[in-house]
């Protein structure tokens, strides 16, 4: 069960799996792949941002953000070059390399 506030809008591993998933299981699983990607990242960069990009599911979406430099609101416009989310906001074209929270706001 999830609190009201994400109704609808949230899911879990064990609903969209359909019984119980084990987090140990899951790790491994996300280690493995990421063992995979990480020996591309300095021959196949380009192949693995196409597939960041395809499974971006931000993209298009209002979202608030939480960086360095503070909460930052704008819509998702996608995956720079660099593999950073690029977020256009009221101030313009913005790239973040790193925050701490995103949150679609549903504006």
């Amino acid at each position: 069960d999830f609190p009201d506030a994400l109704q609808g809008i949230a899911t879990s591993l064990a609903l969209e799996y359909g019984s119980r998933v084990e987090r140990p299981l899951v790790l491994a699983s996300v280690l493995d792949r990421l063992r995979v990607w990480q020996a591309q990242i300095g021959s196949g960069f380009d192949e693995l941002l196409t597939r960041l990009r395809e499974r971006c599911a931000l993209s298009g979406y209002q979202v608030r953000l939480t960086s360095a430099e503070g909460e930052v609101s704008g819509t998702v416009k996608g995956i720079g070059e660099g593999g950073e989310l690029v977020l256009m906001t009221g101030a313009g074209l913005r790239k973040f390399v790193q925050a701490d929270e995103i949150r679609l706001t549903g504006d």
